[in-house]
């Protein structure tokens, strides 16, 4: 990649347990803000900024992550 090459690729951390907000939402990436996941607002985020692509991280309670993800389709 050349220096003047835009940057189209992200990487989104979702991998902790979310500790502090276990009481009000157990999966932390899937908790609930503005009317969608919190996952939702970083992935469209990143689209309208222009990114094409997002790697998104997984960890803790990856199994539903994975589901929520695979059941819509993604602006990038």
């Amino acid at each position: 990649m050349a220096a003047d090459d835009p940057i189209d690729t992200a990487i989104l951390l979702a991998a902790g347990e979310g500790q502090r907000l276990r009481s009000v939402a157990p999966i932390k990436p899937l908790c609930v803000v503005g009317g969608q996941p919190l996952l939702d607002h970083a992935i469209t985020g990143l689209a309208e900024a222009g990114l094409k692509r997002a790697i998104i991280v997984l960890g803790y309670e990856a199994e539903p992550i994975v589901a929520h993800l695979a059941a819509r389709s993604w602006p990038l």
